[in-house]
């Protein structure tokens, strides 16, 4: 329901919108800043006080340099602007504010990717994390890891780090160490194969995971694609 101005609430405005701005004047006429402004242009009325806005130079109060002055704060007052600056031109006290929250948050982001990266150097999260992202990208998101795979991570480690330990942490194929090269999680089958939802599951069974080196991987896979080329229809998608 539209609610409309009194005479005491314009009263109001006339008195206090030139040093308070719209942001001022919300606690005194318990209305929106969009509303007040609205009803400020309609009176014909201005604002010494700045938002972000390059500020006039009739509402400098006092030019200290080239690049700063004092100008109307609607929440301090009379403070330091920024004049000539590439960011917005606020007062000092509020960017000061406003750099302290976005520090913060920085620094709550940055805490979380050095948690991740933790949690990715631990086996049983790698193996899991990686297994995941290929069946998400198969599956085109409708299997889910957790839900319809038969095994849990701890037994997917299990089972890749008894195959570590057989290969003696060395590519079987070309017998360079995985401290070295790294290593990739090898469907023996490749996936690519597959024609629907309940083939992919069959190949995501213990059974067909191994191990080995990224360059090692690459090249079966390339050759894998070469050879199936002729004989699948659609799109081929990279391993």
């Amino acid at each position: 329901m539209r609610k409309y101005w009194t005479k005491e609430e314009i009263n109001i405005l006339i008195h206090y919108y030139e040093d308070k701005g719209g942001i001022g004047c919300i606690n005194l006429l318990k209305r929106t800043q969009l509303a007040i402004r609205k009803k400020a242009n309609k009176l014909g009325l201005s604002t010494k006080a700045t938002f972000g806005g390059t500020p006039s130079k009739k509402h400098i109060l006092k030019r200290l340099s080239l690049s700063r002055g004092f100008v109307m704060c609607a929440k301090h007052g009379y403070t330091i602007h920024y004049l000539l600056s590439s960011r917005s031109p606020v007062c000092l006290m509020c960017r000061r504010r406003w750099d302290k929250k976005r520090s913060q948050k920085l620094s709550r982001k940055l805490q979380t990717n050095r948690l991740q990266m933790k949690r990715y150097k631990i086996p049983i999260y790698n193996y899991a994390n990686r297994l995941r992202r290929t069946l998400r990208f198969y599956s085109h998101g409708e299997i889910s890891f957790s839900k319809h795979l038969p095994y849990s991570s701890r037994q997917l480690c299990d089972h890749l780090e008894n195959i570590k330990k057989q290969q003696d942490n060395r590519c079987p194929m070309c017998q360079v160490s995985y401290d070295i090269t790294g290593y990739d999680i090898d469907h023996v089958t490749p996936v690519f194969v597959a024609k629907d939802t309940k083939e992919i599951l069959q190949l995501f069974a213990l059974s067909n995971l191994s191990l080995l080196c990224p360059p090692c991987n690459r090249h079966i896979k390339r050759d894998d694609d070469i050879k199936a080329r002729h004989r699948r229809e659609g799109v081929i998608r990279c391993h």
